[in-house]
């Protein structure tokens, strides 16, 4: 795909009316003559094609994103595309070992970052599962999947069990992924419209996704807090079964965070690539200041100036990080590096 369309995707997949506070914010104009379009990635093609013909409009726009985008994935690609209209274009050349991610920083995670080029790489069983202690960054692993998903041309689909439910979920997969499915009975059990979704998506996944080489990677979150919905856990883990059973083509599933599982057996749950997160240390800060450093110099700092600025940006924090606000400080100090 290319950076426009890498873009274009971010931007679909917000509905009409967060779009048209976007475009409000960014340069104060209405989507009023362009609404006629029956989707909303139609809609975005159309809203790029009238603000490339004036640049300073597009770049405006851009630059809003850049800022002020309501997602990471939104602000990193908003970045690409505006690099590439003033002819920088981004150069990747291991996907998997970027430094800085839609441009925020993604230190350490190196055994995640090895396990999701084995999931990839993976002829079958293509199910990763992630565990760890709150705060360890579990979440955030999600921007590395989109990421490397963008360069080597696997859709990425992010879903939140927590805060979905299974009519919700569906919605999501059948918009996101343009199923073109019928909709469902609304009045049906959640386990029912589980079950008649997925064996559509089995249908769809050897008959669309694999002839058509479409590549798909559904990512879910929080499946171990006990506030998640059981109805919406069974969701996952009935998917997770179907790509474990070899009965999804093209699909690849992440969990970040698996709980204890009600429809997955211990024999299934072993053929899942596990990955261990912990949470950040002092050594992890130490050695992503050194690499961006070499990146950007081509040389490592000195010891001395290394041990300085790590103590710069751990200054005031207690390690292991235990909230929200401190590891948003982290990321922030560490963004004076890029």
């Amino acid at each position: 795909m290319t950076i426009r369309e890498l873009f274009e995707k971010e931007l679909s997949r917000f509905n009409k009316d967060q779009l048209e506070a976007i475009v409000k914010a960014a340069i104060q104009e209405l989507l009023d003559h362009i609404t006629m379009a029956n989707t909303i990635p139609k809609v975005v093609t159309e809203l790029l094609n009238e603000l490339e013909k004036e640049q300073l409009k597009i770049i405006r726009f851009l630059i809003y994103l850049k800022e002020f985008g309501p997602s990471t994935e939104i602000r990193g690609t908003a970045i690409n595309y505006l690099g590439e209209m003033l002819g920088q274009p981004v150069q990747v050349q291991d996907p998997y070992g970027e430094l800085i991610i839609f441009g925020d920083p993604f230190a350490d995670r190196q055994t995640f970052r090895d396990k999701l080029r084995t999931l990839f790489n993976a002829p079958y069983n293509r199910a990763l599962a992630t565990n760890g202690p709150r705060y360890c960054g579990r979440s955030h692993s999600r921007i590395l999947v989109r990421h490397v998903g963008q360069q080597i041309g696997i859709n990425v689909v992010y879903i939140d069990l927590l805060t979905s439910t299974v009519s919700e979920m569906i919605d999501q997969l059948i918009n996101e992924m343009q199923l073109g499915l019928e909709k469902r009975d609304p009045m049906a059990q959640d386990s029912t419209k589980t079950k008649d979704f997925l064996a559509k998506f089995r249908g769809m996944s050897q008959n669309q996704f694999l002839p058509n080489n479409t590549r798909w990677c559904v990512v879910f979150d929080h499946h171990d807090l006990p506030e998640t919905l059981p109805s919406s856990k069974e969701f996952a883990e009935l998917m997770i079964k179907d790509q474990l059973e070899n009965s999804l083509r093209n699909v690849w599933v992440v969990m970040l965070g698996l709980g204890t599982c009600s429809q997955i057996s211990p024999v299934q749950i072993a053929k899942m690539i596990p990955v261990d997160l912990l949470r950040i240390e002092p050594a992890d800060i130490e050695i992503y200041i050194n690499e961006l450093h070499l990146k950007k110099n081509q040389q490592p700092l000195d010891l001395v100036t290394l041990q300085t600025e790590k103590q710069r940006v751990l200054e005031g924090l207690t390690l292991p990080l235990q909230t929200i606000d401190s590891m948003l400080t982290i990321s922030d100090r560490l963004r004076q590096y890029f």
